[in-house]
């Protein structure tokens, strides 16, 4: 039988991830969504300004795209 293990602030409590593997594993799904929903609302307008060629106007285009998340 396991001993138990020390209560304090630095020791995970029931229900929060022990190892960086169980912290990996409880990364859920609707996390990775908003992630890759925010990074593509800002890659995308920065891409198109590349391509047109008015880098200039990138700093508006970053804060447009974060305001409308």
């Amino acid at each position: 039988m396991a001993e138990p293990r020390a209560a304090g602030p630095g020791a995970p409590g029931p229900g929060r991830p022990e190892t960086l593997l169980e912290r990996v594993k409880s990364v859920r799904a609707l996390d990775l969504e908003v992630a890759s929903r925010a990074s593509i609302a800002v890659v995308v307008p920065l891409v198109v300004l590349v391509l047109l060629g008015r880098i200039d106007w990138a700093a508006y285009a970053s804060f447009g795209a974060m305001t409308s998340l």
